[in-house]
């Protein structure tokens, strides 16, 4: 983690109000909490806890000023604001954040208006400086938007900044309020920074989360959020994306090769029947490599290195029938006891060969590949596929050749191989 002593947060969450024209929200609170939740989560965000100040339930307009502003002066890294509460319009028709005391006939002296947030902002150092405002407006809220589009998103605009709201008119607070509910912005925002964006990166700007928001409220009929963004910072990386996938993983010894007594002799009955026969063993990998990748065409016997292992070229197919494009691959089969692993100087064989023949290379084995070995091609994201000794039981299984006697029936039936 980069360091990050000089960033601050102030998250704000107002859920009671003196002023019955603003209805109390009680998800506020839970809203707030959540986002401080994923804000500090070392997985996700990975926010120090001391480097944000949560303020629940401000009563005046400077029981937000104060510590935004300490908070503004310290900041050297990022800055980060979060409100969530009402936001009402004043007679300017700029936005105000309404706090407990807050009166709606007086909203410009009793509320903080986001003219001197915009001005706080300003004055930070900070090199990145982020809004978020899931504000909940009251009837005449909406009433003074009404043919202003994005109104509050464009009064939010601060240089160097960058902003997001819940919604152009009223945001959206779920009904009834349970215990856990949380407003519907904040949820999502919430939801999708925990399960992470399928097709994103390995971690996640403002940007992206942007879009997924949009389809995500827009799916469930919620009002439209909105963005501003200047000086690039929408592309900041806010956090660690969970559904992020470079590579497959490296397995241990214990997962590449079974326990269970039963998958183990259905090992010991492939070996002792292709160990030393070299055209059968390479029928044996042919045919295994054919059921777990169906849509492979020709292969042939490329070159055999002694008794232990053969190698085998070969093509997949991918496409419609009527017009399918051939992938070259290479395979290189190893016919060993359970106890002896792929080492380096295997791998980079195969390695040698696909650079020169093919555009993706398999490592199929009785037994494992070394896990350092393992590791390296997964760093090096080298496409090969690994095909060990669990592996291989669990295609047979699937097939209904579930033991050892169901493996001879395969090995005798299937590839026609005599002793």
């Amino acid at each position: 983690m980069s360091d990050r002593s000089g960033w601050r947060a102030v998250l704000i969450g107002v859920a009671k109000y003196d002023d019955e024209a603003f209805h109390d929200v009680p998800a506020a609170l839970n809203s707030v909490r959540a986002f401080k939740g994923i804000l500090t989560d070392p997985n996700l965000c990975g926010w120090p806890e001391e480097s944000v100040t949560v303020v629940e339930n401000p009563r005046k307009p400077i029981d937000i000023g104060r510590p935004l502003q300490e908070a503004a002066l310290a900041a050297t890294g990022t800055l980060l604001v979060y409100f969530v509460g009402h936001g009402e319009l004043n007679e300017s028709n700029e936005l105000c954040l309404v706090v407990g005391d807050t009166e709606i006939d007086h909203v410009e002296i009793t509320g903080l208006d986001y003219d001197n947030i915009r001005l706080i902002l300003s004055k930070s150092k900070a090199g990145a400086k982020i809004v978020i405002l899931d504000c909940c407006n009251s009837g005449k809220a909406i009433e003074a938007l009404s043919g202003a589009e994005s109104q509050i998103a464009n009064t939010t605009v601060i240089k160097g900044a960058y902003t997001l709201t819940a919604a152009d008119y009223a945001a959206h607070v779920p009904s009834p309020q349970l215990a856990e509910t949380q407003t519907s912005f904040t949820k999502a925002l919430v939801d999708i920074i925990r399960e992470g964006v399928p097709e994103g990166g390995e971690f996640l700007d403002l940007s992206t989360i942007y879009g997924s928001l949009i389809q995500r409220l827009s799916a469930e009929a919620l009002p439209k959020p909105n963005q501003r963004g200047t000086d690039t910072v929408e592309s900041f990386e806010f956090t660690r994306n969970m559904a992020f996938s470079s590579h497959a993983h490296a397995r241990s010894v214990a997962q590449q090769v079974p326990d269970d007594p039963i998958e183990l002799e259905m090992l010991h009955a492939i070996r002792s029947r292709v160990e030393g026969r070299g055209v059968e063993f390479s029928a044996f990998a042919i045919a295994l490599w054919k059921l777990i990748a169906p849509s492979t065409g020709e292969c042939a016997l490329f070159r055999a290195w002694g008794d232990a292992s053969v190698s085998i070229s070969g093509n997949y197919l991918l496409g419609p029938i009527g017009d399918r494009v051939r992938i070259d691959f290479v395979l290189d089969a190893h016919c060993r006891p359970i106890a002896s692993g792929v080492d380096y100087r295997e791998m980079d064989r195969l390695i040698y060969r696909m650079e020169s023949a093919g555009q993706f290379g398999v490592m199929l084995t009785l037994s494992y590949v070394d896990p350092e070995v393992y590791e390296r091609i997964r760093v090096s994201r080298e496409p090969v596929v690994v095909v060990c000794g669990k592996d291989i039981v669990d295609i047979l299984t699937s097939y209904g050749y579930d033991d050892a006697v169901g493996v001879e029936e395969w090995l005798n039936g299937k590839l026609s191989l005599g002793r």
